[in-house]
């Protein structure tokens, strides 16, 4: 997410993200790094991003990168972080699974991931359960806006969905870290 933002837009085809330039963030290879993707933005990096956070509301595959400069502990960005939630040009769904993963512990940050990923079809979401039961590690509580989904989405499609959903879950049982979890979904 970070090479989106370092190279000024440049690596994705959007009109929007090539409108974008290292100076208008304020964010260049030089402060980036060349640090990869999979490496969070350093404290400097977050603070440039948060600053130009109201700039990249135009990008959805940019929230994510927000969201990592957040001060969750910090009452004021935390709602502040919730607002651009609202303003924010929606994720598709597939790019929505990403605030499933450990990095993403807020509970209204997962919500509205999950509402995204409502676009999915049946065979779509099909395709995606064993990332989703993976991401239901990391879910706060066992009843969550992902479980509820999951559950629901079986139930409207068992043969795409629910099939998939149960044997997922089923495999992980050995696991006594989830095994209460999956069990109360099963």
């Amino acid at each position: 997410m970070v090479g989106i933002i370092k190279e000024g837009g440049s690596s994705s085809s959007s009109p929007s993200s090539k409108r974008l330039s290292g100076a208008v963030l304020g964010i260049d290879k030089s402060i980036a790094g060349g640090s990869d993707p999979l490496t969070p933005p350093n404290r400097r990096e977050r603070s440039i991003i948060w600053e130009q956070r109201y700039d990249l509301t135009d990008i959805p595959e940019a929230l994510p990168l927000v969201l990592l400069c957040v001060d969750w502990q910090s009452e004021v960005q935390r709602g502040e972080a919730y607002s651009l939630l609202s303003i924010w040009k929606p994720l598709n769904p597939l790019q929505a699974l990403e605030l499933l993963g450990y990095r993403y512990g807020d509970y209204r940050v997962r919500q509205y991931a999950v509402r995204r990923m409502e676009e999915f079809t049946g065979s779509e979401l099909g395709r995606y359960v064993l990332q989703l039961v993976q991401a239901l590690k990391f879910e706060p509580f066992h009843r969550s806006p992902l479980a509820f989904f999951l559950v629901r989405r079986a139930l409207a499609s068992p043969e795409l969905v629910g099939q998939v959903l149960f044997w997922q879950l089923r495999s992980e049982m050995h696991n006594p870290f989830v095994a209460e979890r999956f069990g109360v979904l099963l």
